[in-house]
């Protein structure tokens, strides 16, 4: 019985990590998971920096302001994934064959759905991740005063959805505001496998927690042209998130040699998971010509977890910083004798202190992307982008985990004009 006793304590608390094998994101095992920055659109080429993109044929969720400037009685679809390449290396590793371990991964980033209303609102909606847990950690520990060993085993996956309705409004000629109305829902399952060979005992602890709440976050956009033939733009983007409740359920249970321990399944705690203040601000600068157009863009986006205190063995989360920036090159090809985009190029890279903060190291992550996009002219109906980015999670410690990883994602889209009973207001 004592030994048991030592066994449930030690799957609940130890949360050290020696070896990894088969694992597709180490991190994630603190908090909520990897919370997901990228954008997965139109800007991901760019670093997905966008908080002062706006496009009149690609849909833009990074500020929801942005919705204002999409074609009037247009319908926009886009559908986007993701593929994951990385190769980890560190302390974690030393006692495998070799010191790396190589996983691969794919996603449906997102599924996203906009449309000018009137000549003042534009609407959008759409579903992609906004966090993600996936890992798989073994490692041996001595157990009890005895001299006992046991192996153990962690194991996470699920994640945190996202589903969410945006409305932006112009106000005036040069300003539009929004808001993202969203529902956040997903379960997060942890399993801890104790197996002690001495005596005969294996443990399976599983944690199940349930995320849910509707949640809230507004922007804006001030724009302007300048110059001979105005042909500078300017756009100025600001987002803000206030603190928000995810209400939790908590949900525990143990099996020792596969039976059920008495009480074991049993709802731990019904509670509620913060989400931090957030706020961010973004320039776009352009110049326009008849066929070309050049954008350059800068972000910077915070998150205050610290004041929040949530902290764990060896672990806590903090404020967490984001900044970015890229370029774009776009050209345009005459059909019917009017300029239409037709091809364009970007380049662009990002630096973040992410909100884990690991045996007193912030994790840090910095990567670096290039983009094309594809309008083909004889289907002018659809659009294509492929983006690369390249780039490494770390934190400061000696031997710490390091992840180096290339992203390839890929975003269809597809556009078409309303039914509208043979009225034109274009």
């Amino acid at each position: 019985m004592e030994l048991r006793i030592y066994l449930i304590l030690f799957a609940l608390v130890c949360s050290g990590l020696v070896q990894a094998q088969n694992t597709s994101s180490p991190y994630s095992i603190y908090g909520i998971g990897t919370i997901e920055t990228g954008a997965y659109n139109r800007t991901t080429g760019m670093g997905s920096t966008g908080l002062a993109y706006r496009s009149d044929n690609n849909i833009i969720q990074n500020n929801p302001a942005s919705y204002t400037a999409l074609i009037q009685q247009m319908f926009h679809i886009e559908i986007g994934g993701r593929g994951d390449f990385s190769n980890y290396t560190g302390a974690y590793f030393s006692s495998t064959v070799g010191s790396s371990q190589v996983s691969n991964d794919f996603t449906v980033t997102r599924v996203a759905f906009a449309t000018k209303v009137t000549k003042w609102w534009g609407a959008g909606a759409g579903l992609m991740p906004y966090s993600k847990m996936d890992y798989n950690f073994s490692n041996v520990q001595p157990l009890g005063p005895q001299g006992e060993f046991a192996s153990a085993t962690y194991e996470g996956s699920g994640g945190i959805h996202k589903a969410y309705w945006g409305n932006a409004f112009s106000l005036g000629k040069h300003l539009s505001v929004g808001v993202n109305t969203s529902f956040l829902f997903g379960a997060l399952q942890s399993q801890q496998t104790i197996i002690a060979p001495t005596a005969n005992a294996s443990l399976l602890t599983t944690r199940n927690l349930y995320l849910r709440n509707a949640v809230f976050d507004f922007g804006a956009q001030y724009y302007t042209h300048f110059g001979a033939a105005k042909q500078w733009g300017l756009t100025l983007g600001a987002t803000y998130t206030p603190i928000q409740p995810l209400y939790a359920e908590d949900s525990l249970t143990v099996l020792d040699n596969n039976i059920p321990l008495p009480n074991s399944n049993s709802l731990l705690d019904r509670n509620v998971f913060k989400l931090p203040n957030g706020y961010g601000g973004g320039i776009a600068l352009s110049k326009e010509s008849l066929m070309r157009r050049f954008t350059f863009l800068a972000d910077f986006s915070r998150q205050l977890w610290t004041p929040l205190g949530y902290a764990g063995t060896g672990y806590n989360l903090s404020n967490s910083d984001r900044y970015s920036a890229g370029i774009e090159v776009s050209r345009k090809r005459n059909i019917f004798n009017t300029p239409v985009e037709h091809i364009y190029y970007q380049l662009g890279g990002y630096y973040q202190k992410t909100y884990l903060t690991y045996q007193g190291y912030p994790v840090l992550e910095w990567g670096a992307s290039v983009g094309i996009g594809v309008n083909p002219w004889r289907y002018p109906q659809w659009g294509y982008h492929i983006a690369l980015e390249g780039g490494t999670t770390a934190n400061y410690e000696e031997g710490a985990l390091k992840e180096n990883f290339v992203r390839l994602s890929i975003t269809i889209h597809y556009w078409d004009r309303w039914f509208t009973r043979g009225r034109k207001v274009l």
